[in-house]
């Protein structure tokens, strides 16, 4: 039996309703509460020791092209970021972060793409952070 995931399924409830929002079937807004909930890991030119919450993660951003906005680029599960560590060999080392830790970096003039480039990709262009983070704020849940 093998443990090997496969690309093309959801491996997690963030990629189910990715899959969901992409068919106008779940808000933006529940997949930002859910993922409130739940580790992302990005890429950072330096490892994390889980410990400081406000220490300046130089994290993985991808630029703007054909108009688009700078995006911070995150992902659901180590494996979706296998393509990017190769691409961008100036960040290697893939950190878990709470969901919030990544979002207290985006807006403004930056977005989030969760995923990207994957099968479970998702963009949220800044305008709609700024919005999502004004109805559901960019804080821890509750326990």
């Amino acid at each position: 039996m093998t443990d090997k995931k496969d690309p093309t399924e959801p491996l997690n409830e963030i990629e189910y309703l990715i899959a969901g929002t992409r068919r106008d079937l779940v808000s933006v807004g529940t997949l930002w509460v859910t993922m409130m909930r739940a580790p992302l890991w990005v890429m950072c030119d330096r490892e994390w020791d889980g410990k400081v919450a406000d220490v300046p993660l130089n994290a993985l951003t991808m630029n703007a092209e054909n108009g688009l906005p700078e995006v911070l680029a995150v992902f659901t599960d180590p494996m979706r970021a296998e393509f990017a560590l190769t691409k961008y060999p100036d960040y290697p080392r893939l950190n878990r972060i709470p969901a919030p830790m990544a979002f207290f970096q985006i807006g403004g003039e930056r977005g989030l793409a969760v995923n990207p480039g994957g099968a479970f990709d998702l963009t949220i262009p800044p305008k709609v952070v700024d919005q999502l983070k004004e109805v559901f704020g960019p804080r821890l849940p509750a326990n």
